[in-house]
């Protein structure tokens, strides 16, 4: 019985004054793309309102206006952050950063291979052989920049990150300030976050899911050929 393929899931998120809320739902939807596991987006989102209510709390707003549910909470707010956190790290942007390896190569490959530059002879020979390279296979580069590099961490970065693909890779390349980036003295690439600071001050995400459609719908399909834009999760701002 063949399998049913994936309806594309449409999330809209809030913009403008409420942009904090939508950073804090894109980040929800980046750690959990999968269906069964929207009591943890929720979750998430949660964590990040009693998070911002507090904030509001200590610049003056009453606290007497603050439902009880609202109110601060620091174990509820690790329980909705920290296992996201942990998925968004550990799986979403180690797969962005292949994506973002093998979508550099693929297109610099696809744009000489249309059209080879005039240039110094050395340089282009240099850069023929550079293109003759094959692009990296996904088992390679999780080979490369994974200490895990099982099967298992095949279906745990890449597969399950593939809904969301265009949005972490959207994010990592964005601007290195979004994260923190080091290697450790083995040569694996670790990624932090702060969502404190992302869902604070949300002006990344408005850019980013303006370039995560761009990546959706044209760059990823012409250089990852499993990647189904159709299957992807598509996040967008509720103005729109």
């Amino acid at each position: 019985m063949a399998s049913r393929a994936r309806q594309t899931e449409v999330v809209q998120v809030p913009s403008g004054p409420l942009a904090p809320l939508g950073a804090a739902a894109f980040l929800a939807v980046l750690a959990y793309p999968d269906r069964c596991d929207y009591p943890k987006r929720t979750r998430f989102v949660d964590a990040a309102k009693m998070w911002l209510v507090h904030r509001a709390v200590a610049a003056g707003y009453s606290r007497k206006l603050v439902m009880a549910k609202s109110r601060y909470d620091e174990r509820e707010i690790h329980r909705g952050f920290d296992p996201a956190l942990k998925r968004i790290e550990a799986r979403r942007l180690p797969a962005a950063a292949m994506s973002a390896d093998i979508l550099k190569l693929g297109l610099m490959k696809l744009a000489f291979e249309r059209q080879p530059v005039m240039l110094d002879g050395k340089l282009t020979e240099w850069i023929e052989r550079r293109l003759a390279f094959k692009v990296p296979s996904v088992n390679k580069l999780i080979e490369l920049n994974l200490s895990d590099n099982t099967d298992h961490a095949f279906e745990r970065v890449w597969c399950e990150s593939k809904p969301v693909l265009h949005l972490s890779t959207a994010f990592l390349l964005y601007e290195p300030h979004l994260y923190q980036d080091s290697s450790s003295p083995r040569g694996l690439r670790r990624i932090w976050i702060d969502p404190l600071k992302l869902i604070s001050r949300p002006d990344w995400l408005s850019p980013v899911l303006e370039r995560a459609e761009s990546f959706r719908l044209r760059f990823l399909p012409l250089v990852i050929h499993e990647y189904k834009p159709e299957a992807a999760i598509q996040v967008l701002p509720q103005n729109r």
